[in-house]
């Protein structure tokens, strides 16, 4: 592993050692979030961060 990180993100000061990474991060920055909480109305980018996000109503 190397510290280099040379993706970088045009939008903020982030930067990731490889490109997939740097690719799901831009999404954040876009206004589309596809996958609503049923539970809190909460909206996310991907499907694994709502399954992330329903631990805070399940207590896990």
């Amino acid at each position: 592993h190397t510290a280099e990180k040379p993706y970088l993100c045009n939008t903020c000061v982030y930067s990731f050692s490889d490109g997939c990474r740097l690719t799901n991060h831009v999404s954040a920055h876009t206004v589309e979030r596809p996958f609503l909480c049923n539970t809190c109305g909460n909206t996310v980018i991907q499907h694994s961060a709502l399954y992330r996000h329903m631990d805070i109503h399940t207590g896990e």
